[in-house]
């Protein structure tokens, strides 16, 4: 009896990642983010910073909204922990002109000023944090081929960090 053999398997496609290297290069570069004082606050182990930073991309996109929402619903205390939450993130990211601007927002919230005042605050935020989202996404290669929608598959917010050391 002739025996049939199966066809050998076909190797899966890797996400494409960025060595690590190339990805630290271009954290340095983005204006407003001290990628040494975050590497610092990582106690200089850059692959638990890029997947802080990978993460923070992730989980923080609608926090924003979250406080104008909870504005808008009179919850000025969850108003006020979504901005101090946030501030921190970009604080240990080494974000200081993003942290001082949520530190605004955070004590304009805990004075209980006005919703326009804080709206004043919030926009030029949003527009930091909307440009921090995108340099980010392009330092950690968040926007390339089937790793940008493998993150979540890879336990991780960021690529699977190759290293040549």
């Amino acid at each position: 009896m002739p025996t049939v053999s199966a066809a050998p398997p076909q190797p899966q496609p890797q996400p494409q990642t960025k060595p690590l290297e190339q990805m630290l290069i271009a954290l340095h570069e983005i204006v407003g983010l001290d990628a040494s004082r975050g590497l610092t606050q990582c106690n200089r182990n850059p692959k638990l910073y890029v997947s802080l930073l990978g993460k923070f991309v992730k989980a923080q996109e609608h926090t924003l909204e979250n406080i104008r929402q909870a504005l808008a619903d009179g919850d000025a205390g969850t108003a006020q922990r979504l901005a101090h939450t946030l501030k921190g993130l970009c604080a240990s990211m080494g974000a200081e002109p993003l942290r001082q601007t949520l530190l605004e927002i955070e004590q304009a919230v805990r004075e209980g000023r006005n919703t326009d005042d804080i709206e004043g605050l919030i926009v030029p935020a949003s527009a930091e944090l909307t440009t921090l989202f995108a340099s980010l996404r392009g330092a950690l290669g968040l926007n390339q081929g089937p790793a940008a929608a493998r993150p979540a598959q890879a336990g991780l917010a960021a690529p699977e960090v190759a290293t040549s050391a």
